[in-house]
């Protein structure tokens, strides 16, 4: 399937959807949709819970429950794996996240 992003449009196969914040990361696996929002586009001064997963409909299924660590630069920059679902963080950490559920599984701090 075709994924593609520019600012806050995403297109999935053959359905745009504008989403509510620019993205800086997205894949797709299986039929779910995992989205990096631009942490920039979150409050300041606390951790950004920026990383979404959809539905191929684009229904919100769940929003990441933590980061691996409280700080407040803490958010997720990219994605590193499909399979198991990695992320990489601002703070230095490398994340599995669970694709179903969106808690963190594991983190390794790589910087």
């Amino acid at each position: 399937m075709k994924l593609s992003f520019q600012d806050r449009r995403l297109t999935v196969s053959d359905s745009t959807w504008t989403l509510n914040r620019p993205v800086l990361d997205a894949i797709q696996q299986d039929d779910r949709v995992f989205v990096i929002f631009d942490y920039m586009s979150y409050p300041r001064g606390r951790p950004a819970k920026n990383l979404v997963c959809f539905d191929l409909a684009g229904r919100e299924l769940w929003v990441v429950a933590d980061n691996p660590i409280d700080h407040p630069t803490a958010a997720y920059t990219n994605f590193v794996a499909a399979d198991p679902l990695t992320v990489g963080n601002f703070v230095g950490f490398t994340c599995v996240v669970d694709p179903l559920t969106g808690e963190l599984l594991d983190s390794q701090f790589t910087k």
